[in-house]
């Protein structure tokens, strides 16, 4: 099973610009350094080999690496922000993971709400251009990777509400989600990689999801409350990211033959990981689950290194809970 953490390399993916008002970021409830868009890489080095250490030495088996825009493509070096590591330096470091003992999997987030990444591109969605380029770093990434096991997508949060303080909002709807969902998909199956992306889109397309959604795509729901009790009847049915029953999508992916990996976060609350698991071992197939996420959605900086020590060992506590006191 996968016992693995989210981190970020580049981390220019919500607001696309960066003057916003302290006010509006406080009501989201974000930290200003996450949300606000920036010309650099936000990753300290020290901070890097610290957390990635600490995980090798919790049992953290893998690193899901969220590349966006700090990395130096060679594809499209008009991407990479100021600072961003040069595809040797991304190699050093894979190999440098493998030796820790730990699979690295990369992440491109595709979402029309989470790619400011993509710089120019990102107002270019679902034109030729745009397919070019996408296809171009999911090729050039597996091949940086080795051909990885799982390849991370994205494809969460793309709504209007959740992009209110964006210059440019955009929304993919309908037959066109689909057909950009299915394009990214299989691009990552033709660079021999396993596609993988966030749930929460079942919130609202519920049984068109479950009906349409291909079945070798790994689905990583998240639900960042501690709470899993709601109710249960008519699943499954319109949730919202605003109510406590989003967990719900667990047992919809389960019951339509999905494999999953359940993500928890340390964003709201401590021990989300550890309940997600207790959920997971009471209410799911164990066939099904290939493992478990764990992120801060904080960038590697200084600042933040607490949190990101706190996240390994709240994965380390949860595999030991999971496996027993013998593991």
């Amino acid at each position: 099973m996968f016992w693995s953490a989210l981190i970020h390399l580049g981390y220019n993916l919500n607001l696309d610009r960066a003057g916003v008002h302290e006010d509006k970021l406080a009501a989201r409830n974000a930290p200003a350094d996450y949300f606000r868009w920036a010309p650099h890489l936000r990753l300290d080095d020290a901070v890097w080999r610290t957390v990635t250490q600490a995980a090798a030495d919790a049992g953290v088996n893998s690193l899901v690496l969220g590349l966006a825009d700090g990395i130096a493509y060679e594809s499209h070096p008009e991407i990479a922000v100021e600072g961003a590591w040069s595809t040797t330096r991304l190699t050093e470091e894979l190999a440098r993971l493998r030796e820790l003992g730990i699979e690295p999997l990369p992440k491109l987030n595709f979402a029309a709400g989470h790619d400011v990444w993509l710089g120019k591109y990102s107002r270019m969605v679902s034109s030729a251009p745009y397919y070019e380029v996408a296809a171009d770093l999911i090729a050039e990434v597996c091949e940086l990777f080795d051909r990885p096991a799982l390849f991370h997508i994205g494809m969460d949060e793309e709504d209007f509400e959740l992009q209110s303080l964006y210059e440019l909002a955009v929304v993919r709807q309908h037959e066109l989600w689909w057909h950009d969902l299915d394009f990214f998909a299989g691009q990552v199956r033709r660079g021999g990689s396993r596609p993988w992306m966030w749930s929460d889109a079942a919130w609202t397309k519920a049984r068109e999801y479950y009906d349409r959604m291909d079945h070798d795509i790994v689905q990583s729901n998240w639900h960042y409350d501690n709470v899993f009790a709601g109710d249960e009847t008519g699943r499954p049915k319109t949730l919202s990211h605003q109510r406590q029953d989003t967990y719900q999508a667990y047992l919809d992916l389960d019951e339509h033959g999905f494999e999953q990996i359940p993500a928890a976060s340390t964003f709201f609350t401590s021990g989300n990981l550890r309940a997600t698991a207790q959920f997971a071992r009471e209410r799911l197939d164990p066939n099904r689950l290939l493992g478990f996420l764990h992120t801060t959605w904080l960038p590697l900086l200084p600042g933040h290194l607490s949190t990101h020590l706190r996240s390994i060992d709240e994965i380390a506590e949860a595999r030991q809970a999971w496996e027993g006191p013998s593991a």
